[in-house]
């Protein structure tokens, strides 16, 4: 099983969110909110109304706060939970 603890991709991500990027504060919150699923259960499920049919953004979700989410389950990925696991 992985652990982020030991996970030097997880812990900088972690901190640059924590500290604040220029991408700004929704933005890291969006990141923090995938960080702290991974810590709290080990692994993310990824939010699907983000993404359209083709697995692209969805036009309708370009704020901030989504673009973070998905910036963070694709540098994570290897966290993602299995559908239907």
């Amino acid at each position: 099983m992985l652990d982020p603890n030991h996970d030097l991709e997880f812990k900088g991500l972690k901190r640059e969110a924590t500290s604040g990027t220029s991408s700004g504060p929704e933005f890291d919150a969006g990141v923090l909110s995938v960080i702290e699923q991974i810590e709290r259960i080990g692994s993310f499920v990824s939010d699907d109304s983000l993404y359209d049919d083709t697995l692209m953004p969805s036009p309708d979700r370009q704020d901030p706060y989504s673009n973070g989410v998905r910036y963070a389950e694709t540098a994570l990925r290897r966290y993602q939970k299995a559908p239907g696991a």
